[in-house]
């Protein structure tokens, strides 16, 4: 399948009603730490992604109540997935870090291969992390195609999505990763980083757009048709 990154880059700017609401989006995202805006902007960008995959031509509005409640939903939704999928490699990298810590103990009784041990376990969490991070976009847009927390965590179906345009997946990995770095390495600059949420609420909505039409794509051909 065809990657359209020009579309992904095009899209938020296409219109003035999306231009407002990519601002309002960036704003937001300037005091995520505060929560509430970092969740709601979580549930505009789960929003954004439906839109696309229901090929709707305009971003989500965010100026009436019952979208704001919506997004509040969605991004505790969103959160409550990426915990969940993070959890397994944060605690094998915890049982490292205790392996470590009691280092000097084991061998003042004998045991020689703590380091080992304690390698072997970080070698797994990184692993995992890399993997986990791999699947985390597919995996988000199985829960945005049918609103249920349980198919983010499909492995078969999310699997079998990736294996159909894993090329274009793997790239789209590459290309975000890079609009990530870039977006960091600007942040680094003076007076930039007061406006880094902002930056990083375009590479979402950049990324998302991306990965939702990825998705969408893999639906013709899959035995695991989107749901909505």
């Amino acid at each position: 399948m065809a990657i359209d990154f020009l579309d992904a880059v095009k899209y938020p700017f296409s219109s003035k009603e999306n231009i407002i609401n990519l601002l309002i989006g960036s704003v937001m995202n300037i005091v995520w730490w505060l929560l509430l805006p970092g969740i709601l902007v979580l549930g505009y960008v789960v929003r954004f992604a439906e839109n696309t995959l229901q090929g709707n031509p305009n971003m989500p509005v965010w100026n009436t109540w019952l979208s704001l409640k919506d997004n509040i939903k969605k991004g505790f939704s969103v959160l409550a997935i990426v915990i969940l999928y993070i959890l397994l490699p944060f605690l094998i990298i915890q049982a490292a870090l205790f392996f470590s810590g009691v280092d000097t103990e084991l061998a003042s009784e004998g045991v020689q291969d703590v380091s080992a041990v304690t390698l072997s376990f970080v070698s797994v969490g990184v692993v995992l992390i890399a993997v986990v991070l791999f699947l985390l976009p597919m995996a988000l847009m199985e829960y945005v195609s049918t609103g249920r927390i349980t198919d983010a965590f499909n492995l078969g179906d999310i699997f079998s999505r990736i294996t159909l345009n894993f090329l274009s997946y793997f790239v789209t990995h590459l290309v975000v990763f890079a609009f990530f770095v870039i977006t960091v390495l600007m942040i680094s600059l003076p007076f930039i980083n007061m406006i880094s949420g902002a930056l990083l609420f375009i590479v979402m909505i950049f990324a998302t757009r991306i990965y939702a039409k990825l998705f969408a794509g893999s639906q013709a051909t899959s035995k695991y048709p989107v749901r909505y």
